[in-house]
């Protein structure tokens, strides 16, 4: 079977481009090696428990299993990527407004507020569960004819040729296409199986998820307390009552936290936290992994391309994984729409090249920031607190670089 593309991977960046793709009419066939709507929608397939060095799942017993929310913080840029996909509409029923960031430096005790208001806009964009957008892509991906889901199945070898790829997949199907888009995420075997090598830091860091009701409303705020431990995170759910918690600490906290009782765990959540949001209720279990930053050396290789966390895996620090991905593939979506109106390969080595120029400031830039940052707030080193200090007073302080700062969260330029 021959398609003009085959997406390896059926996340939200995978579902995303094969929407985009779609309604451009070329032929897509989506690849994933489970059952994409059990994945995706209900959590089934993932790899969880504590025998998992990437992963666990902590239950409290008063909690019954309630799996956390993955919530994304979706910039307003990447709000119009989800409009050209076809989903905002359902999106924004499930959406919360991010209305203002608050982010503090836990030693010095400074504090920044980014208002919305300040760069002409309503919101920095909104806060969405991975569930809510997965469901929406995969109802959008079901109404196209040209898109093709393949389940439980994943490529096993790649034989090239000038005019096309032949890939070979797990239950012996072997298909064609002009391009391949890799979108496996950060321990993607394709990227492998392409010979694209890739750079690896341990962070020595666990990122631990969980979700609170409490009594105060958030309206609308998102806050990242920068401890030398880590960033702690509160990010507003729909609703008013409800946010995520992400903490994140040193290599170990995640499992030593599964030991811990469900009001153990809100003790933590409320000493990091305070008082602002009133008495607080765990409304979730417990779930953790492993921070590395994991990007590709190269972006590209014949009639092949990486995007989303198969090229870039980053620190989540500034909550712009998905924004980076989603950036990814509306550059290439642009590219091969111009291919298209001009009558030239999707494939083409020269379309690739320039896909890979024009990312690679962009993904560079990302990665040293949120490198960058989590070293300089995870020191107790004096001369790097004043550093912190000073840092955060200028961006305070300096109005154009503030401004820029908030504009880059929208994902618009200022």
């Amino acid at each position: 079977m021959k398609y003009d593309l085959i997406i390896s991977g059926a996340g939200c960046i995978g579902l995303t481009f094969a929407c985009l793709m779609a309604k451009s009419g070329l032929s897509v066939a989506v690849l994933n090696n489970t059952d994409i709507y059990a994945r995706n929608v209900l959590g089934i397939g993932k790899k969880r428990g504590h025998d998992n060095k990437r992963f666990g799942v902590y239950n409290p017993p008063e909690i019954l299993g309630q799996l956390p929310s993955r919530l994304f913080a979706i910039a307003a840029a990447s709000l119009d990527i989800f409009e050209k996909a076809g989903i905002l509409e359902v999106l924004k029923e499930h959406a919360q407004p991010i209305n203002k960031i608050l982010i503090g430096d836990h030693n010095n005790h400074e504090q920044l507020i980014f208002d919305p208001k300040e760069i002409g806009r309503d919101d920095f964009g909104c806060m969405l569960d991975e569930r809510i957008i997965a469901k929406a892509l995969i109802a959008e991906v079901q109404r196209h004819q040209n898109i093709t889901l393949y389940k439980n199945v994943e490529i096993n070898s790649i034989i090239y040729s000038p005019h096309h790829n032949q890939l070979h997949l797990s239950d012996g199907t072997t298909l064609l296409c002009d391009l391949l888009l890799v979108s496996e995420g950060k321990h993607s075997k394709t990227r492998k199986i392409l010979g694209i090598e890739t750079k690896n830091i341990n962070y020595n860091q666990d990122v631990i998820i969980c979700d609170i009701e409490h009594e105060v409303d958030h309206r609308g705020v998102a806050v990242e307390r920068l401890l030398t431990t880590g960033p702690f995170a509160v990010l507003p759910r729909v609703g008013g009552h409800k946010s995520g918690i992400i903490i994140t600490g040193s290599g170990g906290t995640g499992r030593l936290l599964a030991s811990k009782s469900g009001r153990d765990i809100e003790y933590i959540v409320k000493e990091r936290l305070g008082d602002c949001l009133g008495d607080i209720k765990l409304a979730s279990s417990i779930a953790y992994f492993t921070l590395h930053l994991i990007y590709a050396k190269k972006y590209t290789e014949s009639r092949a391309a990486l995007c989303g966390d198969a090229m870039h895996s980053i620190h989540p620090i500034a909550g712009q994984g998905l924004n980076l991905g989603l950036r990814d593939i509306q550059l290439l979506a642009q590219l091969i729409n111009e291919n298209i109106s001009l009558g030239l390969d999707i494939g083409s080595k020269r379309m690739l090249s320039r896909y890979s120029l024009q990312r690679d400031f962009d993904i560079n830039l990302m990665i040293s920031s949120t490198h960058n940052i989590n070293g300089i707030f995870a020191s107790d080193f004096l001369p790097i607190q004043l550093l912190r200090r000073a840092g955060i007073q200028i961006i305070k302080n300096v109005s154009p670089l503030k401004k820029y700062v908030m504009s880059y969260a929208s994902g618009y330029k200022y």
